[in-house]
């Protein structure tokens, strides 16, 4: 009868451990499927941050979900808009020094250093309020845009239960096995 038991509690320990072990993948499956769907929504240029969070809020309380994932859409839309920035910032620059120099043609006729600078200031408020400059956009770092979700060792969802179930057989087994060689 004791072996038919301990037989039952190894057989119940390892169904756990199996059925552990395929709702582990259960949940890797689950984030792979979310990320797939935050980097489609990425591409698609919409903002993902609420799926970003609910992501990391699941791969932190189920087991085996630990992934990775890079929002490249959202990395080369803050890289375009770093580009644009630098060329229009480059151009601001150069039609500034084009007013400047402009302004020195301009004034170079006058013989008197105070009256030549008066003209320069004079010609350089009038033209510079015609030149835009961008507001500074600062250039993206791939590391801002890069997730690494790290699942914990045991939570307390389906495969957590599992497995615990399938530790606490496999102990009743053992304790079974120490009583009925000490009655022997």
């Amino acid at each position: 009868m004791l072996n038919a038991f301990k037989a039952i509690l190894l057989l119940i320990a390892v169904a756990m451990f199996g059925a552990g072990f395929y709702a582990q993948q259960g949940n890797s499956k689950e984030s792979s499927r979310r990320v797939q769907a935050i980097l489609t929504a990425d591409l698609a240029g919409k903002n993902v941050s609420g799926d970003v969070d609910s992501l990391t809020d699941y791969v932190g309380k189920h087991m085996g979900s630990s992934i990775d994932f890079s929002l490249t859409g959202s990395f080369n839309r803050a890289e375009d808009a770093f580009q644009a920035y630098q060329t229009a910032a480059a151009a601001a620059q150069q039609a500034n020094s084009q007013i400047y120099a402009q302004a020195q043609a301009a004034c170079a006729g006058k013989d008197d250093s105070i009256v030549q600078a008066r003209c320069n200031t004079a010609y350089l408020n009038a033209h510079l309020q015609n030149v835009h400059i961008p507001d500074p956009v600062p250039e993206p770092q791939a590391a801002d845009y890069y997730y690494k979700l790290v699942s914990p060792p045991w939570t307390a969802d389906l495969a957590g239960a599992l497995y615990l179930d399938g530790v606490i057989s496999l102990i009743l087994a053992i304790v079974a096995v120490i009583i009925w060689r000490k009655k022997r």
